[in-house]
């Protein structure tokens, strides 16, 4: 199993700070929470990252990076942890509680990064978790401290710097500044070496800087057009206007002037493009930023043509192995200031959110093709400036809110972004501003949110809303899935009968509106036939391999995952247990994928039902122990669906049976402690080294029908 943890791979060495990373991480073995202070460019995060790169032994339950630069609103402050976490967010509860759950009992360290724009909600949330996790350590990353009991801070100050003639007896040769400079520098200019005649006039320039990492390195990258000398000359007579009196300059404006100093050495459209990116934020794919940037002067191929040439100059990073971009914080909020002085700044906001509209457009018109996966992937890593473009929208009191809300809904409904998906269609509803069709069209993947979470008094509500909305607008789409979220609105409320007739309606009078846009008719096609499985009907086997056919024949993996599932209930009425689990695990397979929570809970009740119909009562109680934990991490209440309530019940008396209360008990514990990827691999048997106890005497196991039983919840 990979060790816990997200530390990113650096695309450039760490040079230095020896006796720092040892201060930090002596301060982490004396304090939970250590803030490292001081001024943008200083190097707090690199900083952070190499202190606790060296840490994981003492964090068996990993070391957590969570970038915050890109947030802006702190009410999805505990959100984004528990996304970094790998936490499913498909959940009712408070994200605090979910945190704290999730973190109670864990050796674990979290670095908030950049907390400085969000001080109040950071220290509130992690006085909230040091409080409530015991085990829970903090290193955080701010410009000024988050003034919390029992904070350590911890000052980063600068590289040190010398002037030749100084009087110190170290060689300059040894400064760490020195040598950031050089190893930066070769990088710059592959096979440049720093002879012995230049380390005067390296240590004078990296003085000019006041030893500040970020200033180092982007003086070094500019060896690529100018001499070394004349580098320095040219920072000399820089720094040489803005001071009086040889009195140094204060360190912050030090920072704006180095980076003010790389500005005036680009060419125009390299300025302009640096300002244009500066409204993305994160990581992000040379795709959005053409569609962000690419506007008179600039066109697509210039922005594409420009950008190898930003990253050349240190002001633009390269990371996941060369095909994302990212801006440090302090050449971001310069770029920022630049827009805003050549008027821009709203344009660019604007485009900024157009494109990602665009982007959930495409993902929306493709989603039932062959790269599924892909769009996810794209959706996930682009979700730092969907959520900023989400927030401009709802700043700006925009009706687009809604549009872009809505067209998420692979994020919110398959992909574990369920609370965040909550969180702004429900803002954007609140805001009352757009027609009946954007209306219709967010209340229901509103609707569709809250029935993923077995909500189904709420979901009915919430489609009572669509169905009025999409009859006022006339929306043929519309129309259409608000037929199809009534089937499932139903077939959460255990009404298979119900479900099964407003689906079967939906496909036939709403096919083509369906194919337009949205999850498409195979989804409805799959959900049918579950509900037909679960009813017992003949016609449920053919419809769902039918809907399998199609599903890979065009490359849809979501609704094969549902109308695999559909298959496996089928065989398990029937007494094939073989054929259920194995059907179930095809369904697991695909749905881990997606990141589905709502799935797992199914697809690992079921495995668990048809270890205990195979005599395995061990393995039934371990995955009915992660399916409870599941639950009550995220307050599904699938116990509250009759027909899984009674197969529940049967399993549990099934496996106790084979194990004596006792032996169920320790099992199911053991099972309450797996994470949601452990309990997908036991499920899928990728965990046969797992020990549980040895399997105690009982009674074979026949298999009997879930459905025969009354609503009970655990």
């Amino acid at each position: 199993m990979r060790r816990p943890g997200n530390l990113p791979i650096e695309p450039t060495s760490f040079v230095g700070r020896r006796a720092e990373v040892r201060a930090v991480r002596d301060l982490l073995a004396e304090s939970r929470l250590v803030t490292l202070t001081g001024v943008g460019g200083v190097g707090k995060t690199r900083l952070a990252l190499q202190s606790a790169a060296g840490l994981c032994e003492r964090f068996p339950d990993g070391v957590w990076l969570v970038p915050l630069s890109g947030l802006q609103d702190q009410v999805l402050l505990a959100h984004t942890v528990a996304a970094t976490l790998e936490m499913n967010e498909q959940t009712a509860r408070s994200p605090v509680d979910l945190l704290t759950s999730h973190l109670a009992g864990k050796r674990l360290l979290l670095i908030l990064d950049t907390c400085e724009h969000l001080l109040d909600g950071c220290a509130e949330l992690v006085v909230e978790l040091l409080t409530r996790c015991p085990e829970l350590s903090i290193l955080a990353t701010s410009r000024t401290p988050l003034t919390v009991r029992g904070e350590c801070i911890y000052a980063v100050m600068p590289l040190p710097t010398v002037r030749p003639g100084d009087g110190v007896s170290a060689s300059v040769a040894d400064l760490d500044a020195v040598a950031l400079f050089a190893d930066r520098a070769v990088e710059a200019v592959p096979g440049f070496v720093l002879g012995h005649d230049d380390l005067d006039v390296v240590a004078r320039l990296c003085a000019l800087v006041d030893g500040l990492p970020l200033a180092i390195e982007l003086a070094a990258a500019r060896l690529r057009y100018l001499p070394l000398a004349e580098i320095e000359t040219a920072l000399e007579d820089r720094f040489g206007l803005l001071t009086a009196h040889h009195t140094p300059l204060p360190r912050h404006q030090t920072m704006r002037s180095a980076i003010g100093w790389s500005h005036e050495l680009c060419e125009p459209l390299e300025r302009l493009l640096w300002a244009r990116l500066s409204v993305l934020v994160g990581g992000y794919s040379l795709d959005l930023a053409k569609d962000v940037c690419a506007a008179p002067p600039l066109s697509a191929t210039q922005v594409a043509e420009l950008m190898p040439r930003l990253v050349g100059q240190s002001i633009v990073l390269r990371e996941d192995g060369g095909t994302r971009f990212r801006m440090l914080d302090t050449v971001r909020e310069y770029g920022v200031e630049r827009l805003r002085d050549l008027g821009e700044e709203h344009v660019l906001r604007r485009r900024h959110r157009d494109a990602c509209l665009r982007l959930a457009g495409r993902v929306e018109a493709e989603w039932s093709g062959a790269d599924q996966l892909g769009w996810i992937r794209r959706l996930g890593a682009e979700f730092p400036n969907l959520r900023v473009a989400l927030d401009y929208c709802l700043r700006m009191k925009s009706a687009k809110a809604l549009d872009l809300s809505a067209a998420l809904w692979p994020l919110w409904s398959a992909c574990g972004y369920h609370r965040e998906g909550r969180y702004y269609l429900q803002r954007a509803l609140e805001q009352d501003i757009g027609s009946d069709s954007q209306f219709a069209k967010a209340l229901w993947v509103s609707t569709w949110v809250d029935a993923e979470h077995y909500e189904a008094e709420v979901a009915a509500a919430r489609l009572d809303l669509a169905r009025r909305a999409a009859v006022a607008s006339g929306d043929k789409t519309a129309l259409a899935y608000v037929g199809h979220m009534a089937g499932v609105t139903a077939f959460v409320a255990g009404d298979d009968e119900a479900a099964a007739g407003l689906l079967r309606d939906t496909l036939a009078l709403h096919r083509s509106a369906l194919e337009e846009a949205g999850p498409g008719p195979l989804l409805t096609m799959a959900q049918l036939g579950v509900s037909l499985a679960r009813l017992g009907h003949d016609d449920a086997v053919p419809m769902l391999r039918d809907c399998v056919r199609q599903c890979r024949r065009r490359g849809e993996l979501w609704a094969r995952s549902i109308a695999h599932y559909g298959l496996a209930l089928a065989a398990w009425r029937c007494g094939d247990v073989a054929g259920a689990g194995a059907h179930n695990q095809e369904s697991l397979r695909i749905k881990r994928r997606f990141g589905d929570v709502a799935g797992a809970a199914l697809g690992i009740e079921l495995q668990a039902w048809c270890a205990a119909a195979s005599g395995q009562g061990d393995v039934a109680a371990y995955l009915l122990g992660g399916v409870d934990r599941l639950c009550l991490a995220t307050e599904m209440r699938i116990d509250q669906v009759p027909f899984w309530a009674a197969g529940h019940r049967e399993c549990e008396r099934a496996a106790r049976a084979l194990l004596g209360d006792e032996g169920f008990d320790a099992a199911f514990r053991l099972g309450r402690a797996l994470e949601l990827d452990e309990a997908y691999g036991f499920a899928l048997g990728e965990r046969p080294g797992i020990r549980l106890r040895a399997r105690y005497p009982g009674s074979a196991v026949g298999r009997t029908d879930p459905s025969s039983g009354h609503r009970e919840a655990r």
